[in-house]
């Protein structure tokens, strides 16, 4: 098994990464500066960022530096905040403040210093937390003042921290006390000097400490709520943006825009600048020339390229078998032949030539399966290091069923080529299912369908009904990767994934045109669904009755599943199924957490019809107060009555 955590140990070459941002802040020309590493989630932001820690250490400084490097490092200060675990504070800017603040005195080499010149800043972050409480009065006092978006939002940021604060600790009326808003208007100019003595404070703490650069890592930004993400970036933007200070932002940057969108885009807020612009586009212009003001270096983290794929399950493999002196050495050799060649996978043939006849046994069969799945695998797990490791977890602990279970027939290879399948398209590996189970484990489907892939003939017997799977150059890429499929009776195999099976209950007492009908139906393919559905008019009208409680069942299961919601819906409109009462049925008890932003689309145009309003307006409206992308949808404005 291998752990889900962030780690120094660089089995993607991300190195490279890190050397790179780090050589860019500490070249005092850049700063200061506020470095986005943006990823998709398990892209190996927080590798990256531990990397840096590490390499700022400086204990390991000599490790990777150059003699001037040393001596430039030698005045660096490193620190690393994560976002995420101070969720749960009232005020994430003042949590991030005084972070920063206690590991500065805390340092062994700046901490004496910094104690002695940290004046009164903590007190003025006590401040930052109390005003909160006058903040609704703010933003719409600065919308009037007809200032542009971007500027407003910057100003209602501080106005937000100290002007608050000050107003909060002179004892001013609360927030709807009208006397306190019109006192909030006139101060300003105290809000940008209150800023500005602030960052005075703290560039001269940082220079009298003895600290020429100040580096801090923020990670898993995109892990916090939408409010404490922006506090966070605007609490660097306002005041820790000093001479010599470079800050690190480990994000989604889709999230981050999404925060942006939903904190400022709104009518509510700022309001629009004028009346040709929609909400939508306005809202998606707001956040990204707000980010471009928050983030002056934008550096995205790549997924991985297929031939990446294959050499970090190699190596990854190698941790789990080989002892540390025999990893390392791989571990370096896949680094070189990448710089020499980047398309080119570390496998089992660099293995052995590293390793000769110490290569274990066991090692040589893993690797042997990642040849022959890696391929194919890269594609449906996006390049994303943390699902290979999800994946090969699964593929681990299944087989540890099997042994448990004494299954001695299950091959790690063949599971693994049917889990491929599974985490493309479910849909897919569930069809699988039914072949077999239908065929009592000698289906014909397979055979024909490698067969055809092998001759590059699609007329062959047995594969009609199933073009479907000879036009899909992944499936095609899966029926042709080893081991072959259509001799082997899977069904041990599919005990194993029965956890992925539950669509199927209930489908086995019904006709094979049903189970056919219901397959199509269920399609995320438009095409195939609407063969499905002109399939049901040919059927009996008891098949057409079980084929409706099917369908409505699998959403009742899967009411995360876009192709769910559509196939009730789709039934309806060919008055096969009564719609709102399937619906209700189907999602009586759902949680909306599960709902997906297309299936939340979908509700939103229906609930306009009085026949859908009823029974999807309460589901509408918990989705609405959700902090989801599905909430989101939910939430925003229509343009021009759509």
């Amino acid at each position: 098994m291998w752990p889900d955590n962030e780690t120094t140990q660089d089995l993607l070459g991300f190195q490279t990464h890190a050397d790179l941002i780090r050589r860019l802040v500490t070249d005092s020309a850049n700063l200061p500066c506020t470095v986005g590493l943006f990823g998709d989630w398990g892209g190996g932001k927080s590798s990256v960022l531990r990397m840096l820690e590490r390499d700022f250490d400086p204990d390991n400084i000599g490790s990777h530096a150059t003699s001037a490097e040393k001596e430039t490092y030698g005045t660096v200060a490193c620190l690393y905040f994560n976002g995420w675990l101070f969720e749960g504070y009232d005020d994430a800017r003042a949590a991030l403040l005084s972070s920063i603040l206690k590991q500065l005195s805390d340092s062994e080499r700046f901490g004496v210093k910094v104690k002695k010149f940290l004046g009164d800043l903590p007190k003025s972050v006590d401040l930052i937390r109390a005003g909160r409480a006058l903040a609704p009065l703010v933003v719409p006092l600065i919308a009037r003042s007809g200032m542009s978006a971007t500027s407003a939002v910057m100003v209602s940021s501080a106005a937000q921290t100290f002007l608050d604060a000050a107003i909060t600790a002179r004892s001013v009326a609360p927030a709807h006390n009208k006397k306190s808003a019109e006192k909030a208007a006139t101060m300003d100019t105290g809000t940008n000097a209150a800023v500005r003595q602030f960052r005075g404070a703290f560039s001269d703490m940082l220079k009298n400490s003895s600290i020429d650069t100040l580096i801090v890592l923020v990670d898993d930004l995109d892990r916090c709520s939408p409010e404490h993400m922006i506090d966070n970036l605007e609490a660097i933007k306002l005041f820790l943006s000093v001479p010599g200070t470079a800050f690190v932002i480990g994000a989604d940057d889709r999230l981050v825009r999404s925060a942006i969108e939903q904190r400022y885009g709104g009518t509510g807020g700022l309001g629009l600048p004028n009346s040709d612009v929609s909400p939508n586009d306005y809202a998606s212009e707001l956040a990204r020339d707000y980010l471009e003001k928050m983030i002056q270096v934008p550096y995205r983290l790549p997924r991985l390229f297929p031939s990446e794929v294959t050499s970090y399950m190699t190596l990854l493999h190698c941790m789990n078998r080989l002892p540390k002196e025999k990893l390392d050495r791989c571990i370096a050799a896949s680094i070189a032949k990448r710089r020499g060649n980047t398309t080119e996978a570390f496998s089992l043939d660099d293995v052995r030539a590293i390793l000769g006849n110490d290569t274990p046994d066991e090692l040589r069969q893993d690797l042997q399966m990642v040849e022959a799945s890696a391929p194919t695998l890269s594609s449906c797990l996006k390049g994303n290091p943390r699902q290979v490791k999800r994946f090969l977890n699964m593929l681990d602990l299944r087989l540890a069923v099997a042994v448990a279970e004494q299954m001695v027939d299950i091959k790690r290879d063949m599971l693994a080529k049917l889990m491929t399948l599974e985490y493309y398209d479910v849909f897919r590996f569930r069809q699988v299912y039914q072949w077999y189970a239908d065929a009592n484990g000698t289906p014909r489907q397979i055979e024909s369908l490698e067969r055809a892939i092998e001759d590059g003939d699609e007329q062959i017997e047995g594969v009609s009904g199933y073009e479907d799977w000879l036009s899909s150059s992944f499936l095609k890429r899966w029926l042709s990767s080893d081991p072959p499929v259509g001799s082997t009776d899977l069904r041990p195999y599919f005990w194993l994934s029965r956890d992925r099976l539950d669509v199927l209950a209930g489908v086995r007492g019904v006709s094979a045109q049903v189970r056919k009908a219901l397959r199509d139906i269920l399609s995320d393919n438009g095409i195939i669904q609407q063969r499905g559905l002109n399939a049901i008019k040919d059927l009996p009208a008891v098949e057409k009755t079980q084929l409706g409680d099917l369908v409505v069942d699998n959403l009742r299961r899967h009411p995360e599943s876009a192709a769910a919601f559509e196939s009730v819906t789709k039934l309806a409109e060919k008055k096969f199924l009564d719609g709102p009462a399937a619906l209700e049925q189907a999602l009586r008890n759902v949680d909306p957490a599960l709902i997906r932003p297309t299936t939340a689309a979908r509700i939103r145009m229906l609930i306009d019809d009085e026949a859908y309003a009823t029974v999807l307006r309460p589901l509408a409206d918990k989705l609405a107060q959700l902090d989801n992308a599905a909430g989101r949808v939910l939430r925003k404005p229509r343009s021009n009555g759509s």
